[in-house]
Order: C-alpha cells, then sequence, then structure tokens
C-alpha cells in the first residue's frame, strides 16, 4: 500500500479517494476513541502508541538474545582456555619446575601466571565488547534507523571483569605447577 497526495482540485475530484491524517490525544482522553469507532464505524484508527511499545519489545527480545549469546560465548571461550591449559599443562610443569630449580620464587611464577593470563581476559573482554557494540550499532542505527549510544559501562567493566576471572581461572588451573615440588615434578615428567 502507498499513498499520493494531491492538491484540492488536483483534476482527481471523480476518483475515489481515501483520506489520512493524524492527531496527538494524551493517554487520558483515550477511552473517547471508543466513542469515535462506534459512531464513525468506516473511519480506522490506529494508535502509534502500541505499534511503537510493540518495537521496542521486540528491539529488547533481540537485544537479550544478543546478552545470552555473549553468556554463551564467555562460556565457551573459559572452556577454551581450559583445553588450552590442559593440553600445555606438561610444558608448563617442566618450565615451573626448572624456574624454581633455578631460583624463581613461587610468588613470580604466581604473579607471572596470573598477569598472562589477565591479559588474555583483558584483551578478549576488549575484543568482545568492540565485537558486540559493533552488532548492537547495526541494529540501532542501520536495522532501526534510530541512534546508536556506546554503552560505556559494558566497554569499561567487562575488560576489566574477564581479566580478573581468567587471572583467577589461570592461577586455579596452573595449581600443580606452582604447588609441587620442582624435584617431583621434573622426576615425574622425564
Amino acid at each position: 500500500n502507498f499513498y499520493m497526495a494531491f492538491p484540492p482540485g488536483g483534476g482527481l475530484t471523480d476518483m475515489p479517494a481515501t483520506w489520512i491524517t493524524s492527531f496527538h490525544l494524551d493517554e487520558s482522553d483515550k477511552m473517547l476513541l471508543n466513542a469515535f469507532s462506534r459512531q464513525y464505524p468506516t473511519v480506522s484508527v490506529l494508535e502509534i502508541d502500541h505499534i511503537i511499545k510493540r518495537i521496542q519489545e521486540i528491539v529488547q527480545q533481540v537485544t537479550q538474545a544478543i546478552e545470552a549469546i555473549l553468556a554463551l560465548i564467555l562460556a565457551a571461550a573459559l572452556v577454551v582456555m581450559a583445553a588450552v591449559v590442559s593440553a600445555t599443562l606438561r610444558d608448563r610443569q617442566r618450565e615451573g619446575a626448572l624456574l624454581r630449580t633455578l631460583g624463581g620464587q613461587q610468588l613470580l611464577l604466581v604473579r607471572s601466571t596470573m598477569l598472562e593470563f589477565a591479559l588474555l581476559g583483558f584483551f578478549a573482554g576488549v575484543l568482545g565488547v568492540l565485537a558486540a557494540e559493533m552488532a548492537v550499532y547495526a541494529l540501532q542505527a542501520r536495522a532501526f534507523e534510530g541512534e546508536f549510544r556506546w554503552h560505556w559501562q559494558v566497554v569499561l567493566s567487562v575488560p576489566l571483569i574477564s581479566a580478573l576471572l581468567l587471572a583467577i581461572f589461570g592461577r586455579w588451573q596452573l595449581r600443580p605447577v606452582l604447588n609441587v615440588s620442582p624435584m617431583l615434578l621434573l622426576r615425574r615428567l622425564e
């Protein structure tokens, strides 16, 4: 359906026409629409506020779906990180045992391990936030032609939270390397 507008007396006066108009009605006066619809049954009344509310609900559902996908991606990242740590555990045990045998203190190994995983988590969080913001931009600005706003609370907090979580996770995964005697590790690995 589309409409063409002509000025009054534009040469189509003998043709059938549909008239369209719009007006604002306060929420408190909405009951008048019922009486109006009964009095003029051939007039179609479209309440745009209901349509806008429905569109907002759809956008909210899309946002929740994207958040759920983000949570699944985070869970998958933790599983991949556990697999990577498990795959390199033997090499890390050997390296940790050698460093401790050569005089490296356990505190140095703990800090370097946590720093390694914190940096991995921070950069993964930055990339994840940028990808999420690009997806939201595509939806808000391109698909719905709305105004895009950065979500600074997420942009600033997610990389720091992911850095902290991965540092703790890395420390927990590598506790056998850091808590076992270097001599026992070297004998077991050889």
